[in-house]
């Protein structure tokens, strides 16, 4: 679709590549971040179905640091 209006417009020839790879890097984005998307909801579903509570991985935790006195 894109080729069909930058073919029909009045532009110069060396506009009509870079407009392309325009839209393709937009297309190719947009696709990027729809897969992250749906990657983060597909994994919140498998964690609700083994029943994994998405809480516990949401607490703060007591992390035991190293004091820089041993090392």
């Amino acid at each position: 679709m894109c080729w069909v209006v930058l073919a029909s417009s009045k532009l110069p020839s060396e506009a009509i590549p870079l407009a392309l790879i325009t839209c393709v890097a937009v297309i190719i984005i947009y696709m990027w971040f729809a897969v992250i998307i749906c990657m983060t909801f597909i994994l919140i579903r498998d964690k609700k179905r083994l029943g994994i509570d998405i809480e516990d991985y949401s607490e703060n935790r007591n992390i035991e640091r190293a004091s820089s006195s041993f090392l």
